[in-house]
């Protein structure tokens, strides 16, 4: 419980530090998967966090494909978006990405809409480690927010807490006139917890949203 009422602290703090310049509110998603994997060497790492919500009253506010004059304190926004990543317990690592807008090696745009939501996409890591994000929201009400982060293409630092007791994802929307939501996703000990040494962490399932 100790370690929960930790990571909720600095989940706080880091709502507070990124939504202070436009108001942004926080909106919670269920929490589905959360995989931090180190094989060994670095450029093998591998976080994947996925949050999925059924019948959700959340909404999808802001717009990374959109400019913006309002400058931020972090690389990518407004603008594109920030996404970070918390894995918790006896070892604790985090890190902070931004992803910013523009146009990846293969001349696609990192940045853009998909009729329910936004995409990011960065696979031959252009601006660092992160390959996929994708928030969207369906007709029928399901929310899902999905980040995929690999070693091969930059610094990685999220590693398994060895032990591990829960995780956390945030991801800060850019916008038009200044920041938009930020969607906080919990992995907390209430799902089925997985450790392997400093090799493997795994949280699935969680029922409770924070």
């Amino acid at each position: 419980m100790k370690r929960i009422a930790r990571l909720s602290e600095l989940a706080v703090a880091l709502s507070m530090t990124l939504g202070s310049w436009a108001g942004a509110a926080d909106q919670t998603i269920l929490g589905k998967s959360f995989i931090v994997k180190n094989p060994g060497a670095t450029d093998k790492r591998k976080v994947t966090g996925v949050g999925n919500e059924t019948e959700s009253a959340a909404t999808i506010v802001g717009d990374p494909t959109v400019p913006s004059s309002v400058g931020g304190a972090f690389p990518g926004s407004p603008g594109g978006a920030i996404l970070t990543i918390i894995a918790n317990g006896d070892n604790p690592t985090s890190q902070t990405f931004g992803l910013k807008q523009g146009t990846s090696s293969t001349g696609k745009k990192f940045w853009r809409a998909t009729g329910t939501g936004f995409k990011y996409k960065d696979g031959n890591g252009d601006q660092g480690p992160v390959k996929v994000v994708i928030i969207r929201k369906t007709t029928g009400g399901i929310f899902s927010i999905k980040a995929v982060i690999r070693g091969k293409h930059g610094p990685l630092n999220v590693v398994p807490p060895n032990l591990g007791t829960d995780g956390f994802m945030t991801l800060q929307l850019g916008g038009p006139t200044g920041l938009g939501d930020l969607y906080r996703v919990q992995f907390g000990a209430d799902g089925s917890v997985k450790n392997d040494g400093d090799r493997l962490f795994k949280v699935r399932r969680p029922s409770l949203g924070g």
